[in-house]
């Protein structure tokens, strides 16, 4: 993931690269670099461009050295309005909206990067508003696809021996009212009975 601020937005980025091990951190890597340089050039002004010229970079890279891999990703562009234009397809995007008390499960969409070179009329961008007491709730699928200790792996049951996004949502839900950082705690204790076999990644966003 990353954070990065230029001339007043606050791009937020959260990947997840299949498999893993070096090749993977390679990946993870390039897109990372990618995303700097595109953004320091000035040649994207909205999340839609700057997925579609990583895209183009990566998948080539990704050809060069005959790999298979490619990466989930959502791409986020924070305005001083309010506003959060987006895409990208990564895991859903959990919102507590403060007015209403209930979490908004937002789906992404638009591609992964590095599977396909011609992107015309694939990438979409959708655009959410968050008020005052609104968070963001942003993860890699390390958590919501944990599996419960002790599970046999023949005979697991994805509705009750898998963390899932339900089981996420309840936790957020129910810590609402703490601060990203407890909100955070909140979900790796939860996590103590399940055993996680991928990277856990959370960002969480309060709108002040």
């Amino acid at each position: 993931y990353d954070v990065i601020n230029m001339e007043g937005t606050d791009w937020v980025i959260i990947g997840d690269v299949s498999g893993h091990g070096v090749p993977a951190g390679i990946i993870m890597m390039m897109v990372h670099t990618s995303i700097r340089a595109i953004l320091l050039g000035g040649t994207s002004k909205t999340p839609a461009e700057l997925l579609g010229q990583v895209n183009a970079v990566i998948t080539e890279n990704v050809k060069m050295v005959g790999d298979d891999r490619y990466m989930t990703v959502t791409l986020m562009a924070f305005h001083e309005n309010g506003d959060c234009t987006f895409t990208g397809l990564h895991q859903d995007i959990l919102i507590y909206r403060s007015r209403a008390e209930e979490i908004e499960i937002v789906k992404s969409d638009g591609i992964w990067l590095g599977i396909l070179e011609h992107t015309e009329g694939l990438i979409t961008q959708k655009r959410i508003h968050m008020d005052r007491g609104d968070i963001m709730f942003l993860y890699t699928d390390g958590i919501t696809e944990a599996w419960r200790k002790g599970s046999r792996r023949d005979r697991r049951d994805p509705q009750t021996d898998m963390y899932g996004i339900e089981r996420l949502r309840d936790v957020f839900f129910e810590n609402r009212d703490r601060g990203p950082a407890e909100i955070r705690d909140a979900v790796i204790a939860s996590l103590d009975n399940y055993a996680c076999v991928d990277d856990v990644t959370m960002v969480i966003i309060r709108k002040e």
